[in-house]
């Protein structure tokens, strides 16, 4: 909200192209990132509710491995989004470079303030997953 919130204050304060294509960009990005997280927050309660009620029934060692397996993957994944970031970030550079048109460089800064977020959110989250793989362990 904090970048939404700059971009406006750009778009009002400037009215070019540049503020424009950032603008576009930087709204986009965040109902992207928003509907992410709140999509991971209904999965993630139903995934613990359920593991709860396995871990609680007979069927522990079970929910145990599959939860394990499941986080493994998971893991894995996070080598995807590193390059699916660099590729995106890579990609709007090159906007930069190859444009001269102030809205592709406003949408390309736009596009770099969502590669670094995602860098950001997946470190975290990674850690995150690694340290509960680490417990299942």
């Amino acid at each position: 909200m904090v970048c939404v919130g700059l971009a406006l204050c750009l778009l009002l304060l400037a009215r070019d192209g540049f503020a424009k294509g950032l603008m576009v960009v930087v709204v986009i990005s965040v109902g992207l990132l928003s509907a992410t997280a709140g999509s991971l927050l209904v999965r993630d309660t139903a995934l613990r509710k359920q593991l709860q009620s396995q871990v609680r029934a007979d069927t522990a060692p079970q929910a145990v491995d599959g939860e394990r397996k499941r986080l493994g993957v998971i893991v894995a994944n996070y080598k995807y989004y590193r390059y699916a970031a660099f590729v995106l970030g890579l990609l709007a550079l090159l906007a930069i470079v190859a444009s001269q048109r102030g809205w592709v460089h406003g949408a390309a800064a736009g596009v770099l303030i969502l590669v670094l977020a995602q860098v950001v959110i997946d470190h975290y989250s990674e850690h995150r997953a690694r340290q509960y793989l680490a417990q299942l362990t």
